[in-house]
């Protein structure tokens, strides 16, 4: 199952590891940095189109993107939910 919250936390993640900010990331894929922001914060999740963009700008693969696919996944204490 897809969680929004973890995929943005993914994407900011590999975001960061590129040293890109919001902005240079959606300029790179022709997006506003707006939606960019909702997605990394979990509000919104991408199409499979935008996904597969996001991740061949960022060098990683969607699966990365969509199931944490690198050594150091996500701490639980990352991890907020809202209530």
């Amino acid at each position: 199952m897809l969680e929004p919250l973890l995929l943005g936390l993914r994407l900011r993640r590999a975001r960061q590891r590129r040293a890109l900010s919001q902005r240079a990331l959606s300029k790179q894929i022709g997006c506003d940095q707006a939606h960019t922001s909702c997605i990394e914060r979990g509000e919104k999740v991408p199409s499979l189109a935008l996904l597969c963009h996001l991740a061949r700008t960022l060098h990683v693969s969607p699966c990365a993107l969509l199931q944490g696919m690198w050594e150091d996944t996500l701490a639980p204490e990352e991890v907020r939910h809202e209530p």
